[in-house]
């Protein structure tokens, strides 16, 4: 669980920073919803890892839970854009529509938050299969 709990405390860190920045990017463009999202992105990640700090028994289960649900989505349009690459042979439909740049930008807002997730599911994965005994540690 230490290795667990350290990934997620700079994951934390990382999280935060760009949920505060693409946060405050939506407040420039006036974008309610987009804000409503990343702030609550913002406070929900914050919660979870101060629950996953207590070290109580549920913690990993929660803050693993979020990471999940978190992370499928973004999983699914990975996916997605994978699959539409090797259908169409490229970032644009056969027909011209689409724009390779916006088809590049999107894929690039997507793994800053896909990239981080994934090696938490890993590290989660590992935790869960190999059920060490060594708990959170107190002071990080």
């Amino acid at each position: 669980m230490k290795t667990y709990f350290k990934i997620y405390k700079y994951t934390t860190y990382y999280m935060l920073f760009f949920s505060l920045f693409f946060g405050f990017f939506a407040l420039a463009i006036h974008k309610p919803i987009n804000i409503l999202i990343f702030t609550l992105y913002f406070f929900l990640w914050l919660q979870t890892y101060a629950y996953l700090k207590k070290q109580t028994q549920k913690a990993f289960i929660v803050s693993y839970l979020l990471v999940t649900i978190l992370w499928v989505p973004l999983c699914y349009k990975t996916v997605t854009r994978i699959l539409f690459i090797l259908e169409n042979g490229g970032m644009e439909r056969a027909d011209g529509y689409g724009s390779p740049m916006a088809f590049l930008l999107g894929l690039t807002f997507e793994q800053i938050f896909f990239i981080p997730l994934t090696i938490l599911i890993i590290s989660g994965l590992f935790f869960i299969l190999f059920k060490r005994t060594d708990t959170c540690p107190t002071t990080t």
